[in-house]
């Protein structure tokens, strides 16, 4: 037994824990970005191609494929958002014990 407190009551664990989450889920997520293709007659007409990393060429061959910034950002948003309430809901669970 140690004699230590418990890994969740350390109160740096409760903010570095959920950050470094929040920093490798950001970089995991270039690996799956989000592509569009906008319509060639109409710009406000855009087609969901799939996902991709941003280095890739697997929509080389489709005229006006682009990575659909919108989409990428909602999602790092997402990802900030899980990140940061795990870490309020650790900070809270070591505050009642």
């Amino acid at each position: 037994m140690s004699s230590g407190p418990p890994l969740a009551h350390n109160a740096r664990w409760t903010f570095i824990g959920p950050t470094v989450a929040g920093i490798v889920l950001s970089m995991l997520a270039s690996f799956w970005m989000p592509w569009e293709r906008v319509h060639p007659n109409d710009a406000g007409l855009r087609e969901s191609l799939g996902y991709a990393p941003f280095w890739s060429h697997q929509f080389d061959n489709i005229v006006g494929a682009r990575i659909d910034w919108f989409s990428f950002f909602i999602n790092l948003a997402v990802i900030w958002v899980v990140s940061i309430a795990a870490a309020l809901m650790l900070k809270v669970n070591a505050s009642h014990d």
